[in-house]
């Protein structure tokens, strides 16, 4: 699948109610190791679906993404 194909299926994918691991790391562009630490720690709700699915609820990642700092690449040096 093309770069192209996987951010089409992302986009369409925003109307659900609940994300995979996979497509909130997609969509924050931070690996799935960063998201499953997000998650461990308590920082971002997930739910197991199943015996071995987790979804992220919609609400939760956009409270997860508000809640995040934005620091500047540079220090915010001039």
């Amino acid at each position: 699948m093309s770069n192209q194909e996987k951010s089409h299926d992302i986009t369409r994918n925003h109307d659900n109610d609940a994300y995979t691991i996979q497509e909130v790391a997609d969509m924050a562009r931070l690996s799935l190791s960063t998201i499953g630490r997000e998650i461990r720690s308590g920082a971002l709700e997930a739910v197991l679906v199943g015996k071995r699915s987790v979804r992220i609820p919609r609400p939760a990642y956009e409270s997860w993404l508000r809640a995040r700092p934005v620091t500047p690449r540079d220090g915010g040096a001039s």
